[in-house]
């Protein structure tokens, strides 16, 4: 691996499980378990990013939500200014990020407050509800291998804005669009689009009777 900083945020605390508790990793989206989010929620520790970002034996949650409206998803590209130097400029579909001490402290578990607390920080337009679908556990890259993503879908309210301006840019695509974008997207995201591809008319229903409830 290169010796070059991978993160602008060496000293960052961030919630780590070892990796052999996992279920063996594969190029797919997993689907949901809630033994395995329970134990993704509760059985790690905290510690240096900087150290866990060379860890294999050990990997880094990420709450990863699919963020939509209107029947379309959130497609954002990451900017230099980001954390993380192997993601610049990279299409996402799935916002989120590490989860730190003080999720500790909001009493909803810890992947579901690192979720809010970065969807809050990163984009505007009000949730109106989360699930979480599955999990990204791949072997892709450097990168891969040493996080572990918990997948939600988040419907918003309104339509959603990007308000990490300096971090992201983002504006809501149909499948179609998504698809078009997918060679430029980051490994997780690619992945992500595969299981959106079967499951986007069953979100734009979930969204339907989201609103009519």
């Amino acid at each position: 691996m290169s010796s070059a900083p991978t993160t602008s945020k060496p000293n960052e605390l961030v919630w780590t499980v070892q990796a052999a508790i996992l279920p063996p990793a594969r190029e797919a989206l997993l689907a949901h378990s809630p033994a395995l989010f329970t134990l993704l929620d509760s059985a790690g520790e905290f510690r240096r990013r900087g150290d866990a970002e060379d860890d294999e034996q050990r990997r880094q949650v990420i709450p990863y939500a699919l963020v939509r409206h209107g029947g379309r998803t959130l497609l954002v590209r990451r900017t230099r200014a980001g954390g993380d130097a192997r993601l610049f400029d990279r299409a996402s579909i799935g916002l989120g990020g590490h989860i730190n001490p003080p999720d500790a402290e909001r009493g909803t578990g810890l992947v579901l407050a690192g979720l809010r607390r970065e969807l809050h920080e990163e984009v505007s337009g009000g949730l109106r509800f989360t699930r979480p679908v599955g999990f990204l556990l791949s072997n892709a890259g450097p990168v891969e291998r040493v996080h572990v993503g918990v997948v939600f879908a988040a419907f918003t309210m309104t339509e959603p804005r990007v308000t990490e301006t300096e971090k992201l840019e983002g504006r809501l695509a149909s499948l179609v669009e998504l698809q078009t974008a997918r060679p430029g997207m980051e490994a997780w995201s690619a992945l992500l689009l595969d299981w959106l591809a079967a499951h986007d008319a069953e979100l734009t229903l979930e969204e339907e009777r989201l609103e009519n409830a």
